[in-house]
Parts: structure tokens; sequence; C-alpha cells
């Protein structure tokens, strides 16, 4: 196997598949705010248990579905602001979310287990 490079890969509800492919990390947007789910996935796979990474691979999937849902940016912002960082507002042609979103975004992400991940 050549060691020459270290390979990083930059789709968060894929990472899995690039460790197994031999990725040797990632970056990615939703590590800003759940990285504790991604450091469990990484060392679930590096010690073979494959259906704990699977299952944290589709919380991430899940998580990332419900940030979608409200618009990427605007509701990644929005958490990041939930965990004590405000990152300020979206750019164009990107809009935020309103107050009441805000509260529906958490909501939804209470109800799947986000925080739990988030150190919130």
């Amino acid at each position: 196997q050549n060691q020459q490079y270290d390979v990083f890969f930059g789709v968060d509800e894929m990472i899995l598949s690039a460790l197994a492919l031999g990725s040797y990390g990632a970056v990615g947007s939703t590590y800003n705010f759940i990285s504790d789910l991604y450091h469990q996935l990484i060392e679930a796979f590096g010690r073979g248990d494959h259906e704990t990474a699977a299952y944290l691979q589709e919380k991430a999937v899940e998580y990332i579905n419900v940030l979608a849902k409200f618009g990427y940016s605007a509701a990644s912002k929005a958490v990041m602001k939930m965990q004590g960082v405000a990152c300020g507002t979206v750019r164009l042609p990107f809009r935020n979310i309103s107050d009441n979103q805000v509260l529906e975004l958490e909501k939804e992400l209470q109800q799947i287990g986000f925080f739990e991940f988030a150190g919130v």
C-alpha cells in the first residue's frame, strides 16, 4: 500500500465510505458542531466495529437532512449560535431563517438526539 499521501474527504454524509476506501481523515462543515459523532465514527471504524460506525453515519445523515430542510447554511449558523458561537448571517443568495424556524429547528434536532453529539 502506498503511504505517500494522506487523503482527506469532504462529504460529511459519506465519510464512512471514504474511510473504507482508505481515506485518512475528513474536512466537513458539520464537524464544526457534531465533531463528537465523527470522532466516535472514525474510532469505531478503526477498531472494526462497523455496526456502530454505520449507525453513526446514519445519524449524521439524519441530522444533515434536518439542516437541509431549513436551508443548510442558515441552519448551520443557527446551530453554531445555539452552541454559543455566533457566526453572523448568511450571504446572498441564501436567506436567514426566522426566529420561529430556529425554534422549530432546535425542537426537531432535540427530537432526534442531535445534541447528544453537539456538546450542548
